[in-house]
């Protein structure tokens, strides 16, 4: 698990907005997505604004990408990875983050792994404080299709998980890459939701044909 980084708020410049012709390419990489999906160029749009920032990202420019999006620009409460941010130092005991990553590979199991991802991560970066607390995961794993209380009965023991969530490392770290969502054919990786498209023509070029069910 990596430490993550905040530059102290005397680093952080007040304000940032992209330069006229990044705006022009942010709103042509907006344009791909179809209605509703806009939000899906978040990756694309943080890496120019961190290229346009000298190589790094401040908090400024999240704050400015996040609106052009109509994106909540909240802190999850609580984070998920317990870590002091004072000393970068990353707690032991992990009592979200490895919670949250088993039920992702029962709900990948129970074939809804895509659907309860999509409704965490909206439930807990949407801006809902205490999201664990309550039935906040449990109305999330509903709209997923999923019943909370039957999956953590499943990851009661959690090794068959933990061995899953361990090989699904091993897998990105052999495809040379760090990140999520990443994909990986014949050795080349796709990282990032905008990747897909080039994926699923990479896939189209070696006969891959769509089924009745997409």
């Amino acid at each position: 698990m990596a430490n993550r980084r905040v530059a102290p708020p005397d680093k952080q410049p007040k304000e940032f907005s992209f330069t006229a012709e990044n705006a022009a390419w942010a709103q042509k990489q907006i344009a791909k997505y179809p209605a509703g999906r806009q939000q899906s160029a978040i990756i694309p749009l943080l890496w120019r604004a961190q290229e346009q920032n000298g190589g790094w990202l401040p908090e400024a420019a999240i704050r400015f990408v996040s609106g052009m999006l109509g994106m909540a620009h909240v802190w999850p409460s609580p984070d998920p990875i317990v870590q002091d941010m004072k000393t970068y130092a990353i707690a032991v005991e992990q009592p979200y983050i490895h919670r949250l990553t088993r039920l992702g590979v029962e709900a990948q199991r129970r074939g809804r792994g895509i659907a309860f991802a999509y409704e965490v991560s909206h439930l807990i970066f949407g801006g809902t404080r205490d999201w664990h607390l309550g039935d906040h995961l449990a109305q999330a794993a509903q709209r997923a299709g999923l019943e909370l209380a039957a999956m953590d009965a499943a990851i009661a023991d959690p090794a068959s998980h933990i061995a899953a969530i361990e090989e699904n490392q091993q897998a990105l770290t052999a495809a040379g890459h760090w990140g999520v969502p990443t994909f990986a054919l014949e050795g080349e990786p796709f990282f990032g939701e905008d990747r897909i498209d080039t994926l699923r023509w990479r896939l189209g070029q070696m006969g891959l044909v769509k089924t009745a069910k997409e």
